[in-house]
């Protein structure tokens, strides 16, 4: 009979303890679950990093370069990029709406030889930007989001002879060029001023046409076109 009460007083302490644990539990799960998501409105600055691919691709409509042969030259590599970022949301509910601009420093490089390497195709990116508008859905310290915009390229293309018989027969072209981009990432906050990101954009490119005068006064059209895939991963330090 001793011990029968001996354990029934454990169970009824333990039963006192379980009860008193039991509303303190509550409380806390009640206050996480009514915790307020983190607020993504405000500026923000940071900073990517990053690769991509490069395709590019030459037609040589009149066989200039070659002599009688003409027609489609493509060539793809990969590259690095550094850059930064400057941007603005605002959040309405779930939703997050922005502008997002970047510059990116670059090296991507497409480069190709023909004729046994006396003739180059080359195509390169030295830094290119963009500004976008973005949208998204926040969930808590995670912003899934799709963006789209318009792009700036600073682009290189070279087409001809590395040692050629005159100056005339190679084409070089170095110019600024405007497209459109479009992608899509994912942004984590590290604290309520930080987050992480990695985001994936295309850049299409116009294709630019080019007039070159031959030796004898002809001329000969040919047409460069580019474009690239991109990941990036950032860092964004926002200021509310």
């Amino acid at each position: 009979m001793t011990l029968l009460t001996g354990r029934a007083r454990v169970l009824l302490a333990a039963l006192t303890l379980t009860c008193a644990a039991v509303p303190a539990t509550a409380s806390d799960l009640h206050g996480l679950i009514d915790a307020p998501a983190l607020d993504w409105s405000g500026f923000y600055v940071g900073a990517t990093a990053g690769g991509g691919i490069l395709s590019a691709t030459t037609t040589d409509y009149q066989a200039f370069i070659m002599g009688g042969v003409g027609g489609d030259f493509s060539q793809s590599a990969e590259g690095y990029l550094l850059g930064g970022t400057v941007g603005f949301n605002v959040q309405s509910g779930a939703a997050v709406f922005g502008v997002e601009a970047d510059l990116q420093w670059s090296s991507l490089a497409a480069n190709r030889s023909l004729v046994a390497g006396a003739i180059e195709n080359n195509a390169s990116w030295d830094w290119f930007g963009t500004v976008r508008a973005r949208g998204g859905i926040a969930i808590d310290r995670a912003l899934g989001y799709v963006t789209a915009g318009l792009a700036v390229v600073n682009t290189q293309y070279f087409y001809g002879w590395l040692t050629p018989v005159s100056p005339e027969y190679d084409v070089a072209v170095d110019s600024i060029e405007y497209g459109l981009t479009a992608g899509a990432g994912v942004e984590y906050a590290l604290t309520d001023s930080m987050s992480i990101k990695l985001d994936y954009l295309y850049l299409g490119l116009p294709t630019k046409p080019v007039v070159e005068e031959g030796g004898f006064g002809d001329e000969y059209d040919f047409d460069f076109v580019s474009s690239a895939h991109v990941v990036r991963a950032g860092l964004n330090v926002r200021f509310q």
